[in-house]
């Protein structure tokens, strides 16, 4: 990776700054404090760049910023940002997150168009408003969170979102989102659309309030508890959020079968609740096993009550590649290719 790091002292990134002191083939660009304005098409068509690193101090990102940057894959947006403005990042096809804080007032025009590979969109409270078309052609956009504070969404910012099915908008927008003459934001009514009071209430009735879960990973259990279409394999659960902890995940996926590891629908039975009992009564470790992804003992506790294919694939997506099985005692070294299960 070739990472070029901007002087501290700079205050302002221009077009021409950028054109004269960045080196070919950057892939990584570290932006300091002392910046306050990342200006109008300032990192226009820089292809190789993949990941862009602005710390706090920016006030402004320009009009086509970090336009057709085709290469780059992730953003955070820190909270001296009060403005994204007109197609700051319009076809970064490879963009898949950005995090909006809570300093940013504005999402101009356009910001987001055709950032097909973007796959959600967080906004924090703050925010006023969403620009028209900001994520219109964002067709691998399947959810969003919109909060409370944005007072007005542009014409068609979700248009052509195709595979948007979960939006979570201000009250007074979502009682109003088909109303085309109220807000004609693009969203259609195939797409599932949740009050954000509601979805903080079901938050907090669920006991997430407290969690160090993002609100991808949140709306994400909401979608497996609610959702009766949205039914993914245990192994893609594992993967979205692998930072969710189990008990939360079975929790949540309820009698789906296919969203659970093979123990919890075997035998004829898929009541959660029972097989968690029967599994405690087992091995009276196993609830405290099953509270996150990182304790010690855990792969005990899953080899013991799951079977090996379904604890490998929460290995492999926990990134351990190796652990002890407690009835064998053999070390198990494989990989998802040896399991036979893609991670």
């Amino acid at each position: 990776m070739s990472v070029w790091t901007v002087p501290n002292g700079i205050r302002e990134i221009t077009e021409q700054y950028v054109r004269d002191n960045m080196p070919a083939g950057t892939t990584e660009v570290v932006i300091p404090e002392s910046v306050k304005n990342i200006c109008s098409w300032a990192f226009n068509d820089c292809e190789s760049l993949q990941s862009v690193v602005i710390s706090e101090g920016v006030r402004n990102i320009g009009e086509c910023a970090f336009r057709d940057c085709t290469s780059l894959e992730s953003v955070v947006i820190p909270k001296s940002v009060i403005s994204i403005d007109t197609g700051a990042f319009f076809g970064s096809k490879s963009l898949k997150s950005v995090v909006i804080s809570k300093g940013v007032k504005s999402i101009g025009e356009a910001a987001f168009l055709r950032c097909e590979s973007l796959q959600s969109v967080v906004i924090s409270e703050g925010v006023k408003r969403v620009g028209g078309y900001a994520y219109s052609e964002c067709t691998s956009l399947e959810f969003v969170i919109i909060p409370n504070s944005v007072e007005s969404i542009g014409e068609s910012a979700f248009l052509y979102c195709t595979a948007l099915n979960l939006i979570v908008l201000p009250d007074v927008l979502a009682n109003n989102v088909y109303n085309p003459s109220y807000c004609d934001c693009g969203i259609t009514t195939n797409q599932t659309v949740i009050k954000y009071s509601d979805f903080n209430d079901w938050k907090c009735k669920n006991g997430l309030e407290g969690k160090f879960y993002s609100d991808q990973a949140i709306l994400f259990l909401y979608q497996l508890q609610n959702d009766e279409d949205f039914r993914p394999t245990w192994n893609e659960t594992l993967n979205q959020f692998p930072e969710v902890a189990v008990n939360d995940l079975l929790k949540f996926s309820g009698n789906k079968q296919m969203c659970l590891p093979e123990y919890f629908w075997s035998n004829g039975s898929r009541d959660v609740e029972v097989k968690m009992a029967d599994a405690e009564q087992r091995n009276h470790c196993f609830k405290d096993f099953i509270q996150g992804n990182d304790l010690p003992s855990l792969s005990d506790g899953l080899l013991q009550n799951l079977s090996l294919s379904d604890s490998a694939s929460f290995f492999c997506t926990a990134k351990v590649k190796h652990f002890r099985s407690h009835q064998s005692g053999e070390g198990l070294d494989r990989n998802s290719e040896t399991l036979g299960i893609k991670g």
